[in-house]
């Protein structure tokens, strides 16, 4: 199997072991909520490279700034991580692999384009019975999307499959128009997590997925992706990514509920920091992180470096 695609394979069979053997509710949010700020931490010290970038641009303040501003807005607006996530975790799903294929095709663009469109209705697919995307019944488009009953609530839940469908048969409409670019390996890394995602929507017909799972799903795959790089660079760069990373892991286990601090007080302390830095990562991910579209990437550094082959941006998801 293609390295790649493992990892998105081994990334979700970890996360459903991990959430078949959380006992308890509590307990399985803030491991969530742990390995994410461990993820954040990584994500920063391994972005040195792209902050200095950044700040080397003409006018980068300009951009930079406006980034900080909208990630206040965000945050004091109280804008639904749901949606805000959905978007970062399409991009990165998207474009992870970008680095595989001509970024200047024509054919190529429309087919990164068309993995954005399936992720982010892949997400909401799979999501669609979280509380945050029920519509309400007094909505004016209710009576169309839940019938005249009102039985099923969620939103735009038929015109959602519908999209979902659509989105895949044009995703692989350009998978086929960009196959000259493809070997066998190549070709089943970009279309092998969709593929994966397929599963995964048949799954969600009998089995509730929160938007925790995908967290930790996105979580994990994005702690596996910069290993082979790491790994030829030598074992003592490989050594020191893990031995962060489960420092980490642990350090942010110990400091949460979970650990020396299970005050009700301090639940609540956890779950703000939680998302404050997560509004703060995904919008800093747009300035750090090469899994974008280009014109995203050269807006904040001037130059786009393919996302499989760096590897001091790839925890950067």
């Amino acid at each position: 199997m293609p390295l790649y695609l493992l990892f998105r394979v081994s990334s979700v069979l970890l996360c459903v072991l991990i959430a078949s053997q959380s006992r308890h509710l509590n307990s399985w949010i803030f491991f969530v909520y742990a390995v994410t700020f461990a993820h954040f931490a990584v994500s920063l010290i391994y972005s040195r490279r792209q902050v200095a970038q950044a700040f080397k641009q003409p006018y980068g303040l300009v951009p930079l700034l406006s980034i900080a501003l909208i990630t206040v807005a965000l945050y004091f607006g109280q804008v639904s991580l749901l949606y805000y996530f959905a978007l970062h975790h399409a991009f990165n799903e998207a474009f992870i692999l970008s680095g595989t294929l001509p970024s200047e095709n024509e054919d190529v663009k429309a087919f990164r384009g068309s993995a954005v469109l399936v992720h982010l209705f892949l997400y909401f697919f799979i999501l669609r019975g979280q509380a945050g995307f029920t519509l309400s019944p007094w909505s004016p488009i209710y009576p169309l999307v839940a019938g005249r009953t009102g039985g099923n609530r969620y939103l735009l839940s038929y015109l959602l499959a519908g999209g979902f469908a659509a989105s895949y048969a044009v995703f692989f409409f350009y998978l086929y128009r960009v196959r000259r670019f493809l070997t066998r390996r190549t070709l089943i890394e970009n279309c092998g997590g969709e593929i994966v995602g397929l599963f995964i929507a048949v799954v969600s017909l009998s089995v509730t997925f929160s938007y925790l799972h995908v967290v930790l799903y996105h979580v994990v795959s994005w702690t596996f992706y910069p290993i082979p790089k790491l790994r030829a660079q030598g074992a003592r760069q490989l050594a020191a990514y893990l031995g962060l990373t489960i420092v980490s892991v642990a350090g942010f286990l110990l400091v949460s509920p979970l650990g020396l601090f299970s005050s009700r007080y301090a639940v609540m302390i956890f779950q703000k920091q939680f998302i404050m830095w997560t509004y703060i990562h995904i919008t800093a991910s747009f300035v750090l992180s090469n899994a974008h579209p280009d014109w995203i990437v050269n807006l904040f550094r001037g130059k786009r470096y393919p996302a499989v082959a760096a590897p001091v941006s790839a925890p950067t998801g």
